[in-house]
């Protein structure tokens, strides 16, 4: 009489054991079984054994061969199976091979992982910024969406775009297009800057606001 093998498993011709018995590719268990699904983060080609995935990468459940070991977002390979090298600067990688460069006028650090990662330029903007309180408001105050994947554009004058943050001059000063730094801002005429003294009068009356 000729038994089945194990669920998972299979034998060559001729065999007269159990433990003639090994585990399909995806499969990893002892020859006789009981054979399991491979674990993540590993790949099984069969047999008693599994083997972990090259360094920063990852596989599924179930993974049959190395070709399944994907790289781990701010990773990427040049093929299949190949070593995980780190996301250059000014792009992004979520993963397996993908490299994608952010778009113009915007920068991100080696090993970005996400679109949002690519901030603009100093100078440069989206249209949109993220408050402190983690609002998304345009230039007139009013709610918007960044466009992570859209160019950043040069900043107005009499603004100071740096990292993905818009400040307005103080009230008579001035600063040309595509300011970064809150010294762009510069008096008008007839006017000059003076230190202030927070006891000089009462500030009761007054509500929050930021400028450069």
């Amino acid at each position: 009489a000729c038994d089945a093998c194990p669920s998972n498993s299979d034998s060559a011709e001729g065999s007269d054991a159990v433990t003639d018995c090994v585990c399909v590719q995806t499969f990893v268990g002892p020859n006789g079984g009981p054979c399991e699904l491979c674990d993540v983060g590993f790949f099984c080609s069969g047999g008693e054994s599994d083997t972990p995935c090259r360094l920063h990468s990852t596989s599924e459940v179930g993974a049959g061969s190395e070709d399944a070991c994907k790289c781990v977002p701010g990773y990427y390979s040049t093929a299949p199976a190949a070593h995980c090298s780190k996301c250059p600067p000014n792009a992004y990688c979520p993963g397996d091979q993908q490299v994608l460069a952010c778009a113009a006028n915007s920068s991100s650090t080696s090993g970005s992982d996400e679109v949002s990662d690519c901030s603009c330029v100093p100078g440069m903007w989206r249209g949109c910024i993220e408050t402190k309180n983690g609002l998304f408001l345009n230039e007139d105050g009013t709610e918007c969406t960044i466009g992570w994947d859209a160019p950043c554009f040069e900043c107005g004058p009499n603004d100071i775009c740096f990292n993905n943050t818009l400040l307005h001059c103080p009230p008579n000063s001035q600063a040309p297009a595509g300011s970064s730094e809150s010294h762009h801002c510069v008096c008008n005429p007839g006017y000059f800057t003076a230190a202030h003294d927070p006891h000089d009068h009462d500030h009761a009356s007054e509500q929050d606001h930021e400028h450069a």
